[in-house]
């Protein structure tokens, strides 16, 4: 099983380990050394439970489309960055 230690507040931010005692360390030391919280959970839940869908606004069309809530600004057809290629 796959686990990922995650920001709480910027779900982007995630790394994946192969075992669960291997993320929980890594979890201590980001916890420890960092004002921001990271958890740990299996990439199943985080899947189905932690990553939501959210509606966004297409920058260009103005069209409302459902966007899962750790895309990264930059990829996202909402923000002007996306567009300035």
């Amino acid at each position: 099983m796959t686990y990922i230690m995650f920001n709480v507040d910027r779900h982007s931010d995630k790394r994946t380990f192969a075992t669960l005692r291997g993320a929980k360390i890594a979890r201590a030391a980001a916890n420890k050394n960092s004002n921001d919280v990271y958890e740990v959970v299996s990439v199943e839940e985080f899947e189905s439970k932690i990553v939501k869908m959210v509606e966004k606004t297409n920058l260009l069309s103005g069209k409302k489309f459902m966007e899962r809530s750790d895309t990264p600004y930059y990829c996202s057809p909402s923000s002007e960055t996306f567009w300035s290629a």
